[in-house]
């Protein structure tokens, strides 16, 4: 803990979600789980609706954004190891 205080000055590593993402956040849970995925849309409506168009449109951006995103890409679908015998 000392080390994470020195090394980003703040005493803890958690960190609170931007509350303009915590619908993203939400809904990329979702598709990212093969299970829930084809509930999805049904969940994302629901979520939004209450929501102006405009950010509707924003959390989509948000979501395609983190779904694109090499790091994500990488843990969604990894590269498989080389054989090395």
């Amino acid at each position: 803990m000392r080390w994470w205080t020195r090394e980003h000055n703040r005493p803890c590593p958690r960190v609170e979600l931007d509350h303009r993402n915590a619908e993203a956040f939400l809904l990329v849970g979702w598709l990212i789980h093969d299970d829930l995925k084809p509930l999805a849309p049904l969940y994302a409506r629901e979520l939004l609706r209450a929501l102006p168009r405009r950010d509707r449109g924003a959390v989509l951006a948000r979501v395609a954004g983190a779904l694109r995103s090499e790091q994500v890409m990488a843990r969604l679908h990894p590269k498989p190891e080389a054989d090395h015998g």
